[in-house]
């Protein structure tokens, strides 16, 4: 059985690896969600976004709504983000296994 594990992502994909080396470790059902400069990874068109897209099919992606708010108002996003604010947080944090920070 696998295990469901929450990734959050809070380095911006344009000053680091942190996102590209989630990617590569995260598995199967899991939940990728990017939090503060990190939700960057959202834009659409950008090539982060490009690289979110090659696990949408075995990743949940989400970004933390307040955080997409406060950095990119108005701004177009990846459609394969789902926006989720502090209680969904909360309740993804206990509903997987585990929980690895990626800064």
């Amino acid at each position: 059985m696998m295990r469901c594990l929450l990734h959050t992502v809070s380095q911006s994909p344009l000053s680091g690896g942190a996102l590209r080396r989630c990617l590569h470790l995260a598995n199967e059902g899991s939940v990728l969600l990017l939090v503060a400069d990190a939700v960057h990874a959202a834009l659409a068109d950008s090539a982060a976004a490009r690289q979110l897209l090659e696990h949408a099919d075995t990743l949940q992606l989400c970004a933390l709504a307040p955080d997409v708010s406060a950095r990119l108002p108005g701004l177009p996003l990846l459609p394969a983000i789902q926006l989720i604010d502090y209680a969904e947080y909360v309740r993804l944090a206990t509903r997987c296994d585990a929980v690895i920070d990626w800064y």
